[in-house]
């Protein structure tokens, strides 16, 4: 997730199926992190995930420079993950 070394299509796959398959999906068997429909279509997060993402992204590029002693702002990054907002 470094911006100035960003990962191989590869290995951003990899880490897409992992998170993919940990997020899980929501009740009515939506994924909590939706395939792409082609290469022209955006990685998101399925409407029902709330994050702060302007700090999150603050806080990840702050700490990422940083190695082990930046896991502080990572963890606050994290922190900012909501859980999920039921359909209505």
């Amino acid at each position: 997730m470094d911006p100035l070394s960003p990962w191989s299509p590869t290995t951003l796959n990899a880490r897409l199926q992992g998170l993919r398959r940990a997020l899980g999906n929501d009740p009515d068997g939506n994924a909590y992190v939706p395939r792409r429909r082609n290469a022209d279509t955006p990685y998101r997060l399925a409407d029902g995930v709330h994050c702060d993402w302007t700090r999150f992204i603050q806080l990840a590029e702050r700490a990422l420079p940083h190695g082990p002693t930046g896991l502080p702002d990572l963890e606050k990054a994290l922190s900012l993950v909501r859980s999920r907002t039921s359909k209505k």
